[in-house]
Parts: structure tokens; sequence; C-alpha cells
């Protein structure tokens, strides 16, 4: 396989032509061009043998040879080796299952119905790494540290995949149950019938029919809601969700989304109503998690008032000394009594259970909302009075004003130079700003040979160390959590007469084409995309560093 990934062979084996179709499709559109399809897994190990293909797109529940018999076959042949990549794509989403393809060789695993976006990046990495294997297969050195690394990668993998598993059995059994014995039963026929119904409801010419498509398409909508909830509060427990922060006008986005809100609310006969406190509020945040508790919030509201109206308002406060953002959803609905209040945020909980319950849905939505509220390092509140209505309160950081921000700042700088040490060394003098505790620590053992490294673990820090100490090269995150991102660090620090001239890396896990050019003309000295590898990473510094 020569630079040029779009020749990459690329091989699928599903027994489902609808899965196979939309593969090839995604394939052709992003310009590869040696592509194969299989349906008849006996096939399998011939068609390697001929074609050699560098990626493998295997399914795993197939009639003759599922996916652990194909991967068990080409591991004693000695073909499960890196250079030919396998990606399962399975409508199986439990833990034992994906643990079970990992190690019987799979190098990536996702669920149907899947991202297309997601699968071809996906795609493109493995194809990237089979490349590097091929470059270097003949240094051994370099080869041999890369099996080590992969092997700790999946020792740590398995090691957490297996906490995961035990967590979730002695938390929710039934949940567990849930998940490995009926999910593939679900998703598989989803694929079907929502992509179907969409396709008849735009072209059938009878309106009762397309009437008749939409119903379908709605409740299969319901049932994937129900296994995406179900799927979150797994991925929560076994800390697989995390968030990526931006800075947003609150009051902008909550507008965006306020059409859809107002639909969904008048088509139900409610009547909704907005209140914005001031005209903008900003906050680092991640968009989608943030929507995804603004739509069950919304939804239940819906659910739950017969008549009446759902309130959005967007409010500014304080919480011991640092501004925060409220969204608060009131309806005029049945209310929540005292005893049911208390167990809201359980899963599987609601008002009314049993045989006698009143509602649709598993009780699970709420409990996602508050685990991903306390990912975006907020809080949710919910007070309600029976007949009367309720309150939902989603409590998130704001920006610092720039008074906070001083503040802080120098609060930091005293810190620091209570704590400054003079040592002399010949080493490059390094800060590196980074907020996830396993990177720092993967950096510092990167880089301590060569260089003199100092961390800080968010903007705050890294500009109160610029203030107090002499550095000889910023590397910099981009996505640093709530509180000032790395962009708006960079523009401080680059203020200081003395950092001017300083090189400042970006180093992040954004990965467009077009990156590099971005940060560059933001005024970054250059730009490297997460994960790194070693010997790239220091090469890098150096060529900043050796005239500085």
């Amino acid at each position: 396989m020569n630079i040029n990934l779009k020749d990459a062979k690329i091989l699928i084996v599903d027994d489902e032509p609808a899965n196979i179709e939309i593969l090839e499709d995604l394939l052709d559109l992003n310009g590869y061009l040696n592509f194969k399809s299989l349906s008849d897994s006996r096939k399998v190990q011939d068609t390697i043998n001929s074609e050699k293909p560098d990626l493998l797109l295997l399914d795993l529940m197939m009639p003759h040879f599922n996916g652990f018999q194909i991967m068990e076959n080409l591991k004693a042949k000695g073909l499960i080796d890196g250079f030919m990549p396998i990606m399962v794509l399975t409508a199986d989403i439990t833990t034992e299952t994906k643990q079970n393809a990992l190690l019987a060789g799979a190098s990536d695993f996702l669920t149907k119905p899947f991202d297309l976006t997601e699968v071809s990046l996906r795609i493109r990495n493995l194809l990237f790494t089979v490349y590097l294997l091929i470059q270097q297969r003949d240094y051994n050195i370099i080869l041999e540290e890369r099996v080590r690394e992969r092997t700790a990668e999946l020792r740590q993998l398995n090691s957490e995949l297996i906490k995961a598993k035990e967590k979730a059995e002695e938390n929710n059994k039934l949940k567990t149950f849930f998940l490995s014995n009926i999910s593939h039963e679900f998703r598989t026929p989803l694929i079907s019938i929502l992509g179907f119904s969409q396709i008849l409801g735009s072209e059938l010419d009878n309106n009762d029919y397309k009437e008749y498509a939409k119903l379908i398409n709605d409740s299969g909508s319901r049932l994937e809601k129900t296994l995406n909830d179900l799927i979150f509060l797994t991925d929560i427990e076994s800390k697989k969700i995390g968030a990526t922060f931006s800075k947003i006008d609150l009051i902008e986005y909550v507008k965006v989304l306020s059409g859809e809100f107002q639909h969904r609310i008048e088509n139900n006969g409610l009547k909704y109503e907005t209140h914005f406190e001031e005209p903008q509020l900003e906050l680092y945040t991640d968009k989608e998690l943030l929507k995804y508790v603004l739509d069950n919030v919304i939804d239940n509201s819906i659910k739950y008032t017969k008549k009446g109206s759902v309130k959005l308002e967007v409010l500014k406060d304080f919480d011991d000394g640092q501004s925060i953002v409220i969204i608060k959803v009131s309806d005029t609905g049945i209310g929540i009594d005292s005893e049911s209040l208390k167990k809201i945020f359980q899963a599987f909980r609601q008002g009314s259970e049993g045989y006698s319950r009143k509602y649709d849905g598993m009780g699970i939505g709420l409990t996602v909302c508050k685990q991903f509220i306390e990912i975006l390092h907020g809080k949710i509140d919910i007070s309600s009075i029976p007949g009367m209505g309720t309150d939902v309160y989603i409590k998130l950081p704001a920006v610092h004003t720039e008074d906070e921000l001083k503040e802080k700042i120098e609060i930091k700088r005293q810190e620091i130079i209570e704590l400054v040490t003079s040592i002399e060394t010949s080493k490059p003098h390094l800060l590196l700003v980074e907020d996830n505790y396993g990177n720092r620590v993967l950096y510092q053992k990167i880089l301590q040979e060569d260089f003199d490294v100092v961390m800080a673990i968010d903007g705050i820090s890294a500009i109160a160390m610029t203030e107090v100490n002499n550095y000889d090269i910023i590397l910099m995150d981009i996505n640093l959590g709530p509180g000032i991102d790395g962009i708006e660090t960079f523009n401080r620090i680059k203020k200081f007469a003395n950092y001017k001239d300083v090189p400042i890396v970006a180093v992040t896990a954004f990965g467009a084409m077009d990156e590099r050019s971005k940060f560059i003309s933001y005024g970054f000295a250059d730009y490297i995309q997460k994960p790194v590898l070693k010997e790239e990473f220091i090469a890098l510094i150096y060529n900043h560093t050796k005239n500085h």
C-alpha cells in the first residue's frame, strides 16, 4: 500500500445486502478505489489469500461462519498481525461482545446503526496505521516498541471493560439482561424500519399511506431513542463518554433550538414561552450533550402536561463567587410528589410504575441527563408541586468575566511565587498546558529526558505561570474543559512582552485537514495532532527551540 490511502484494498464481509450497500456507497463517496464485498462468509479465507486486503470490515452475526470464527481462523494462520486491521461492525452492543471481539483480534468496534462520518474517520485512521507499519516494519526496534505499546493498550482496555462489565452487572441486572439478549434483535430490523419508512414517506402520493409511514418511523425512532438511552447509561458507567468543550453564546444557541421546541410543544396543544435575562451569556460546553439534556427535559414537560404551557428561561446567577447560567424549564403539568422526587434520577424509575403506570418510557432519560450535566461540570435540580407543575433547573459555569478572570489569575500567580524554586538546567524549558491527567503523565514520560518539563492543568494556571517564569516553548492543548480554552490562553500569553517571540505549539485532537493552517493563522508556531509519535513530537519541539 502506498501513501495514497484511497488505493488501499478494503474487504467488506456482511450477510445483509443493505449493510453492504451502505458501506460501498460510503467508500465510493470518500474516494476509495479498491473495495470488494462478500455476503458468504465461507469465501472469506480464499478472498483474503488472493486479494490480500489492507482492511477488513467484518460483521459478527452471520450464517456458516460468524465473525469470531473468521478471526480465530485468521489468527491461526498468522494474519492478525497489524498489517490487515479488522473493524467489527455489529448490532450487538454488549460489553462482553466488544471485549471478546477485541481479544479475538479486532482493531476497532462499532455498533449498528452507526454514524457514517465516524466510520469514515476510523477507516482512515486504521489505514494510516497500516501505512506506518509497512513503512517501519524493517526497523525491529520501532516495531517491537509498537507491539509493546499496543499490548499495553489492549491490557488497559481489557481491564477497563472488565470493570465496566462488573459494575453494570452489579448496579443494574435488568439493563444488562436486556442489552445482552435482545439489543441485537432490535437494532438489526431498526435499520430497515427507519430507512424504508423514510423512503416510503417521501415517495408515496396517498396522504393516508404517507401518514402510516410517518407513524412507523415515529415508532421506530422512539424505540431507537430507548436503546440509545440504555447505551448512554452503559457508556457513562464505564467512563466512555467525555465532553468536547467549546465557547458558545447560550442565548443564541437556545434561540436556535427554540424553533424545534416550539413546534413540538404547540403540536401538543400547549403554549411555549421563553425569557432571556441577558442579551448574551457565554459558557464553555458540549453542545451535543447539552442538546440531549434539553430535548429530554422538554419531552418530559410535554409528556406530563395536558394543558397550559411550557416555559424556557435562561438566567444568570452567582455560586461561590463564580458566574453561572441557569436554564429553567417550567411546565403546568401534573407535578411530582415528594416521594417520587427522591428517586427521579434513579434509572428505570417513574412516578407511576408497574402495570398501573400511566406514561410511556423506561425511566432512564433523566438519569442520563444528570450524568451528562455532571460531565459538563454542572448541576440539575427539580422542584415540583403535585397538580401545579414542575420546574427543572440546569446550572452550568459561565465564562469568567474579565474581573473574575484577573482575580483567579492573580490568586494562582501568588501561589506559584510561593512555590517557585530556582533550578539550573541546560535542557530547554518547556511548559505543557494539558487538562487530561493521563496525557500529562504520557507526555512527561516522553519528554523528560530531553526537556525540563513543567505542567499547567488549565488556562488560568498557564497564564499565571508565564507571568512568573520564562519558558523556551509552550505546548498548548486547545480543549481545556470549562474556563478558558487554549486559543484564549494563547492570546493572553502573547500579550506579555517576553513571550512575543516564544513559540507556542497547538497540541490537539482536532483532526480536520485544514486544522494546521487554521492554527497557524491564529499565530501558533505549529500544530500537532493527538495521538503523537515520540520521535515526531521531540523533533518538532527541537525544531522550534534550536534557535531560541
